[in-house]
């Protein structure tokens, strides 16, 4: 595991790696999205990443977990079992998403 800061090579390191973990903001669930990566966020802001976070679950592109020592439970359980989850993951971000996030958080209430 290696921990990159502010890069401008975003979309290479989307494509060459198996997941990202970061917060809920929007840029980055939508590049990972694009570039189809999977994604562990860990920080949701309300008001502000709540949709992004219902995104992830709702078409199951990755994962949402509420503290950081539940990160490394999230990482383990996508690849045990022959990483099965993140396999599902992995099929799911390559669909197409039928809905923006804005869309999604809309209809959770």
């Amino acid at each position: 595991m290696k921990v990159l800061g502010w890069t401008n090579q975003m979309p290479e390191h989307l494509m060459s790696h198996h997941l990202v973990i970061s917060k809920a903001g929007s840029e980055t669930v939508q590049e990972a999205i694009a570039a189809r990566c999977p994604i562990i966020v860990n920080k949701v802001i309300p008001g502000q990443h709540e949709g992004n976070a219902a995104l992830i679950e709702k078409f199951s592109l990755g994962a949402v977990v509420e503290r950081n020592r539940e990160i490394s439970e999230a990482v383990e359980l996508a690849f045990e079992k022959r990483a099965g989850l993140w396999n599902e993951w992995r099929r799911n971000i390559k669909k197409p998403v039928s809905y923006t996030h804005l869309d999604v958080y809309k209809r959770q209430g």
